[in-house]
């Protein structure tokens, strides 16, 4: 049973857009990453190449499909990204010694030095995107957007443990079907 809300429900069809929290992270976002990538472009840093240099500020040495999976952008894009990253002498990449078919992305001493230039960037973002809330606000909006992604993360396990359980069914329901038209 879903707890009812301290709103007004939200009518189902049609969903306007000011009630639809899909569109209104997805609009966000939008503006968010626009803002980013104006602020980064200053820098000579485009928004995905932002992405894999905070990976790799975080934990050096990744290799690039796991690149790929955190940042979100696939392996085609992320190759792109990476090639641009190392003719700016910001990472090198390597042959994994443990599986050949693997490339670990490292940072350069250059690449590290450009966390301390591009920081102010995000944080600049950060403070332009929640101005006019305070700090506990901003915790709140914080807490309710990590509890929007992990009820739909949930929501999509659920969903996909379910799956097999559902086609069995679907199955079992037409070979019933069929062996009732087949009796007729």
């Amino acid at each position: 049973m879903r707890p009812k809300k301290d709103i007004d429900p939200v009518p189902t069809a049609p969903l306007p857009f000011d009630r639809s929290t899909g569109y209104l992270i997805r609009d966000t976002h939008l503006s968010v990453a626009r803002a980013l990538r104006q602020h980064l472009s200053e820098a000579g840093v485009t928004p995905g190449q932002w992405y894999v240099l905070k990976v790799l500020w975080h934990q050096d040495g990744t290799s690039q499909r796991e690149l790929s999976d955190r940042v979100g952008i696939s392996q085609p894009v992320i190759l792109n990204a990476l090639r641009r990253l190392e003719r700016a002498g910001w990472i090198r990449r390597q042959r994994s010694t443990t599986d050949r078919r693997s490339r670990i992305v490292f940072l350069t001493e250059a690449g590290r030095r450009l966390e301390q230039d591009l920081i102010h960037h995000a944080i600049e973002v950060n403070e332009i995107a929640t101005g006019g809330m305070s700090g506990e606000e901003v915790a709140l909006l914080w807490d309710l957007l990590k509890r929007v992604k992990r009820n739909l993360v949930e929501d999509a396990e659920k969903r996909e443990r379910a799956r097999p359980a559902r086609a069995a069914a679907r199955v079992h329901k037409a070979d019933h079907e069929g062996q009732s038209q087949g009796a007729k």
